[in-house]
C-alpha cells in the first residue's frame, strides 16, 4: 500500500486492485489503463478533490534499474474519503515500448514502480497542494500477456539486440543501426550492405568459417548418408552464420551467378533481422561467459 501525507495528520492510501491492467488498441501502441483503489485517513466532505497523475517505470524484482515508461494521469478529479474508492490512470505505451518490456521481461511478472502527485487547493487564501509518495506492484506473466494480446503489439517484430563489451560487437551494432536505419528509408541494397559488415566481426571473433571448414572436411572424408545430421550445435549455427554472409554478400557482389539477384524489402526485413538474431545469440554467450568470470 501507498501512503501519500497531506499534512495535518490527514493521508491518503492508495494500492492495485486485482487484475489493475488493460490495455487497448491504439496507432503504433496501445491505451493503458492502471486501476487502484484509494481512501482517506480522516473524512473531509468539503475538501476540494485531487487531481492525481504518476509516473510509471518498469522495474526488477528488487525494484532497483528503473525504467521510465511514460507520464499517466486521473481523467476526473477524485474526491477520497475513508470508505475506499476507485481511480484509474490512464496513458499510452508504443509498440517499441511494449517489445522492451518484453525483451526485458522474459517471460517473467511484470514489476512496476509509480510515483504519484496527488494536487488540490487548500486553505485561505486558496493554494495549490502538491504532495507525493510512491509504490510497486507487479502484474503477472499470464495477465500481461492476456492484454498484449488486444493490442496485438506483435503485428511488427523487431529484435532487439542487447548491448556487450567488446569493440568487434560496438562496431556490429553500429553497423546493425545502419542497416535498420536504411531499410526505414527503403534503401534495400543499402541496408543488405551494412548488415554485411555487422556480421564480419562476428564471424571472425566466433572463427564461423573455419568451424564451418572443418566439419565439410570432415564429411568429406566420411561420406555416409545424412552425415550433416551428425553436425554438433555450435557447428549448426556456424553454417547458419556463413549461409547468412553469403546471401547477403549477394546484394553487394554482381559475379555470373548474383548479377541476376533481385532482393525485395521482405528479403531485407528477413535478413536484417536474422543479422540482429545472431548478434541477440553472441550478447547472450558474452554476457553468460562474464557472469561466469566474475
Amino acid at each position: 500500500m501507498i501512503s501519500i501525507e497531506l499534512g495535518n495528520d490527514d493521508r491518503l492510501y492508495v494500492q492495485a486492485v486485482q487484475h489493475m491492467l488493460r490495455l487497448y488498441p491504439g496507432v503504433g501502441g496501445g491505451h493503458i489503463s492502471l486501476r487502484f483503489e484509494v481512501s482517506r485517513q480522516n473524512d473531509a466532505p468539503t475538501a476540494s478533490p485531487f487531481k492525481i497523475s504518476a509516473l510509471l517505470y518498469l522495474c526488477g524484482v528488487s525494484g532497483q534499474d528503473q525504467k521510465l515508461l511514460g507520464a499517466l494521469e486521473v481523467e476526473q478529479p477524485v474526491s477520497p474519503q475513508v470508505r475506499s474508492s476507485q481511480f484509474e490512470l490512464v496513458g499510452f505505451v508504443s509498440d517499441e515500448q511494449l517489445r522492451v518490456i518484453e525483451e526485458l521481461r522474459r517471460g517473467e511478472d511484470l514489476h512496476l514502480y509509480a510515483n504519484f502527485t496527488v494536487t488540490s487547493v487548500v486553505g485561505d487564501p486558496p493554494t495549490l497542494q502538491a504532495k507525493s509518495g510512491g509504490g510497486r506492484f507487479h502484474i503477472g506473466a499470464g495477465e500481461w500477456l492476456k492484454q498484449l494480446e488486444q493490442v496485438d503489439a506483435g503485428t511488427f517484430v523487431e529484435v532487439l539486440v542487447p548491448m556487450v563489451g567488446g569493440a568487434d560487437f560496438a562496431i556490429a551494432t553500429e553497423e546493425l543501426r545502419k542497416a535498420r536505419t536504411l531499410l526505414r528509408q527503403n534503401n534495400i541494397d543499402g541496408a543488405l550492405l551494412a548488415a554485411r559488415k555487422a556480421l564480419e566481426p562476428i564471424r571472425k571473433a566466433e572463427r564461423t568459417a573455419a568451424i564451418q571448414r572443418k566439419a565439410l572436411e570432415r564429411e568429406k572424408a566420411n561420406p555416409e548418408r545424412l552425415v550433416e545430421e551428425k553436425r554438433t550445435l555450435v557447428e549448426r549455427f556456424a553454417f547458419i552464420v556463413e549461409d547468412l554472409a553469403r546471401t547477403l554478400s549477394g546484394a553487394m557482389h554482381k559475379d555470373q551467378v548474383t548479377k541476376t539477384f533481385e532482393y525485395t524489402r521482405g528479403d531485407a526485413v528477413m535478413l536484417v533481422a536474422a543479422t540482429a538474431g545472431v548478434l541477440v545469440r553472441v550478447a547472450e554467450q558474452r554476457r553468460w561467459s562474464s557472469t561466469a568470470a566474475g
